[in-house]
């Protein structure tokens, strides 16, 4: 449970995720299938969706997986 947790210390944004993604070495990348993206919000879904096929590259894209819930993982 995340009580204490406020909303800009749990999502990074997605100029920070594309950053650790191109700091990757290549066999990384080249082996990554998935990116679980584990309570998505209807906005960072809708952002996701829309932006971020301009701000993320296509081989990352391609890979996010939305899980709603832990226990489908």
């Amino acid at each position: 449970m995340h009580s204490t947790v406020q909303k800009a210390d749990n999502s990074p944004g997605v100029t920070i995720l594309r950053w650790i993604y191109e700091d990757l070495p290549f066999e990384l990348k080249y082996r990554l299938q998935v990116v679980y993206f584990i309570h998505p919000g209807i906005r960072s879904r809708l952002f996701f969706n829309t932006l971020g096929r301009l701000f993320l590259s296509r081989g990352v894209y391609w890979k996010i997986k939305y899980i709603s819930r832990l226990q489908y993982l």
